[in-house]
């Protein structure tokens, strides 16, 4: 019980400014700036992930193999890879960051429910692909299994002619 009383809180949020608008259009326009700003960010972050997981592999591929250069190798390879997982968690949080705003955007234009039932019938129409291609292979591995009698006798049928032209 003791602990519950000094226990603390730990979901502090720092203030902020609190923006009104007195135009939906406003709101709209300000929405698709922060969009455009995540993307350019998000590029950003793209190139310079290529960029690092190019100097990676140049560097796994040198060709040098004395101490010094396995030295350079062992230092760049860990300084690369934090690097690269640091942009992946970047473009991952942009990525999400740019969901979160395009939801707001939609919900303020009324697209919202209409791009949620599309994608509801997107992920319907591949689960019904999935499910016809996976019912043709069994279906194909079925009927293989159904004519392998018919191949067999088809081919000791071969067999049999050929030796009787060998024979003659």
């Amino acid at each position: 019980m003791k602990n519950w009383f000094l226990k603390k809180n730990s979901n502090v949020y720092s203030l902020q400014k609190l923006e009104t608008f007195t135009n939906k259009e406003e709101l709209i326009n300000k929405l698709k700036i922060e969009i455009e700003k995540v993307d350019a960010s998000l590029s950003n972050a793209t190139s310079e992930l290529i960029r690092a997981q190019t100097i990676g592999i140049k560097i796994a591929l040198s060709r040098n193999n004395n101490w010094i250069d396995q030295l350079q190798k062992k230092a760049y390879w860990s300084n690369i890879q934090n690097s690269a997982s640091w942009h992946r968690e970047k473009i991952l949080h942009l990525y999400q960051e740019r969901r979160t705003l395009q939801i707001k955007l939609d919900k303020l234009t009324g697209k919202y429910w209409s791009k949620q039932i599309l994608n509801l019938l997107k992920l319907i129409g591949l689960g019904v692909t999935i499910i016809f291609a996976l019912w043709l292979t069994m279906m194909g591995i079925m009927a293989t299994i159904f004519l392998l009698p018919l191949f067999a006798l088809i081919l000791l049928g071969y067999f049999i002619v050929l030796n009787k032209n060998k024979r003659i």
